[in-house]
C-alpha cells in the first residue's frame, strides 16, 4: 500500500516538474528593463563635445568615463559653455556633480539669459545645489521679471532657501 501511494504521487510530480521545464522562461536580461542605455558612440560624442568646449583631456576622460549617461554630460557642458559663457572645466564639474545634468544646463542658461547682471559661476553653483534645477530657475527668473527691486544674488539665495515662514505654511501633512 505504501509503495503504491508513493508511486501514485511520484508520477504526477514528475509530470509537473517536466512541464515546468518545457515552459520558456525569459532570461534575466530580458526580464528586466534594458540596461543598454549607452552605446560606444555616446562616449565618443561626449569626448568630442567636451574637447570642443575646451575641457582638459584628463577631465574629459574622467567625466565621460564615470558618467552613467555620457551623452547627457556632453550636452550639459556644451549648453553651459556656449550659452552661459562658462569655461569648460567649470561646466564639467557642475554637470558631473548633479543627478540631472540636462536640467542643470537649462537652469543655468535660463537664468543667465534672463538677467545680464547674473554672475554665471554663482548661477552654476546655485543650480547645482538645487534639487529641482528647472523649478529653481523658474523662481529666479519669475521673481526677477516681476520686480526690478531684487538683486540677482538675493534671488539666487532666496529661491534656493526660502524663508522658514514660507516653507512651513502647512504642517498638516
Amino acid at each position: 500500500m505504501l509503495n503504491s501511494q508513493k508511486l501514485a504521487w511520484g508520477v504526477p510530480l514528475t509530470v509537473v516538474s517536466l512541464l515546468w521545464a518545457m515552459i520558456p522562461v525569459k532570461s534575466a536580461a530580458q526580464g528586466f528593463p534594458s540596461y543598454r542605455l549607452v552605446v560606444e558612440a555616446d562616449y565618443a560624442r561626449c569626448v568630442q563635445q567636451l574637447q570642443d568646449a575646451g575641457v582638459s583631456p584628463r577631465a574629459t576622460a574622467t567625466a565621460c568615463g564615470m558618467a552613467i549617461r555620457p551623452r547627457n554630460i556632453g550636452e550639459c557642458v556644451t549648453l553651459i559653455t556656449r550659452d552661459a559663457g562658462i569655461a569648460g572645466d567649470e561646466a564639467v564639474l557642475g554637470c558631473m556633480s548633479v543627478r540631472r545634468p540636462q536640467e542643470l544646463a537649462n537652469c543655468v542658461v535660463n537664468i543667465t539669459r534672463s538677467n545680464s547682471e547674473a554672475n554665471a559661476l554663482t548661477v552654476l553653483e546655485g543650480c547645482g545645489r538645487s534639487l529641482l534645477p528647472e523649478r529653481y530657475a523658474s523662481c529666479v527668473v519669475g521673481m526677477g521679471s516681476g520686480s526690478t527691486e531684487f538683486a540677482v544674488n538675493d534671488l539666487l539665495r532666496v529661491c534656493l532657501n526660502p524663508p522658514e515662514q514660507f516653507s512651513d505654511m502647512d504642517r498638516r501633512f
